[in-house]
C-alpha cells in the first residue's frame, strides 16, 4: 500500500525553500491555526501563507514560523516602505510647524504664569 497515496495534500502553491509548484502533504491539521504541511520536493516544513488570496507557502523555521510566502512579505515590505516615504513627506513639516509654534510661544513668553 502506498503510504503517500492516503496522506492528505493542500492545493498547489511555491514551495518557499525549493521553490517548486507543489502539493504539501499535511503533517498536522489545524482548525484554528495554520495546517502544518511538508514540501513533497524538498521535505521542508511549510506553512499555508496569511494573505487571503495567496496559495503559496511560508517557510517553518525552529523558533517561529514565517507568516507570509516570500512574494507576499516582499510586497508587504514594499508598501511599507513606500507609506514610510510619503508619510515622510507630510509629517514632517506638520512636526516642523509645531515644534517652531512651541519655541516660538515660549520665547515670547506667553506661556508663562502670572
Amino acid at each position: 500500500m502506498d503510504v503517500s497515496a492516503t496522506l492528505k495534500a493542500k492545493p498547489k502553491g511555491v514551495c518557499p525553500h525549493c521553490k517548486k509548484m507543489v502539493e504539501p502533504v499535511i503533517l498536522e491539521e489545524n482548525f484554528i491555526r495554520r495546517d502544518k504541511c511538508q514540501c513533497p520536493e524538498c521535505q521542508t516544513i511549510v506553512y499555508p501563507c496569511r494573505a487571503p488570496s495567496c496559495s503559496n507557502f511560508a517557510l517553518g523555521r525552529n523558533n517561529y514560523d514565517d507568516e507570509l510566502c516570500p512574494d507576499c512579505l516582499a510586497t508587504a515590505i514594499a508598501e511599507a516602505k513606500e507609506f514610510y516615504h510619503e508619510s515622510k513627506t507630510i509629517l514632517l513639516p506638520v512636526i516642523l510647524m509645531g515644534a517652531a509654534g512651541l519655541i516660538s510661544k515660549a520665547l515670547s513668553g506667553s506661556g508663562d504664569k502670572k
